[in-house]
């Protein structure tokens, strides 16, 4: 017979195992509109933005937020933000948090525009130069 901790356990194991191949899937398949999560919403205009992860459920890192907006009321009367992130895959996607109702956010992948070129651009940069340094 199974105790409560075997199945916990069986559990955690499945949802870590279920969250690789979220991210496994995320590199190959560059999805379109996908949900993940942002612990770290409402951001305040002193925030540093590079330092705030999107995860899977689980917390596996899907990539990092470059850029925000303000926290704005939706016409259903919820606080949302709209942020930029650069995701492991490489691409920037465009996000909505729903500050309100929990930390998950809705993602799309962006068609980048020069301005966002360059910021990426630098983004990535400094990743380097800080891994670098790290390494």
């Amino acid at each position: 017979m199974s105790t409560l901790t075997d199945k916990r356990r069986e559990v955690d194991e499945r949802n870590a195992e279920t969250s690789r191949q979220e991210v496994a899937a995320f590199l190959v398949d560059e999805p379109g509109p996908y949900f993940a999560y942002c612990p770290s919403f409402p951001f305040s205009r002193g925030s540093f933005a590079g330092s705030v992860r999107v995860t899977t459920w689980t917390g596996d890192e899907l990539g990092r937020v470059i850029g925000y907006g303000d926290v704005y009321y939706s016409n259903f009367g919820d606080r949302r933000q709209n942020f930029r992130a650069m995701m492991v895959n490489g691409r920037v996607y465009a996000g909505t948090a729903y500050v309100d109702a929990g930390d998950y956010v809705r993602l799309r992948p962006v068609k980048a525009d020069r301005r966002e070129s360059a910021q990426v651009e630098r983004y990535v940069a400094a990743r380097r130069i800080t891994q670098t340094k790290t390494s």
